[in-house]
């Protein structure tokens, strides 16, 4: 649990660092991606990520941390991937976001 404690604040100082970075310079997204780009699959492409970035630097986040629910497995690539489960993450983002209207 200590380590768990520890992993989120270190995440939560990356993220908020990279946001302020992305805040001056939308494009320094890029350079982030060039430099993991080796060791991850995405579609997608530089123009939505920079979108994103600017979407993102002007969120807050809070220190509350989900697992997206799935399995690791090794891909046909020879690559680890991360396969969601579906039904379980439909469910986790309802519990988390849904909330009844009266009517």
């Amino acid at each position: 649990m200590v380590f768990r404690k520890k992993s989120t604040v270190i995440v939560l100082a990356l993220v908020n660092k990279m946001l302020a970075q992305v805040k001056e310079d939308p494009a320094s997204v890029l350079a982030l991606y060039n430099d993991v780009r080796r060791n991850i699959t995405t579609n997608i492409n530089t123009a939505m990520m920079v979108y994103l970035a600017q979407q993102a630097s002007g969120m807050h986040f809070s220190g509350d941390i989900v697992n997206v629910p799935g399995t690791s497995v090794m891909g046909a690539q020879k690559h680890a991937e991360y396969q969601v489960n579906p039904d379980a993450l439909l469910e986790m983002v309802l519990d988390i976001f849904y909330e009844p209207v009266d009517g």
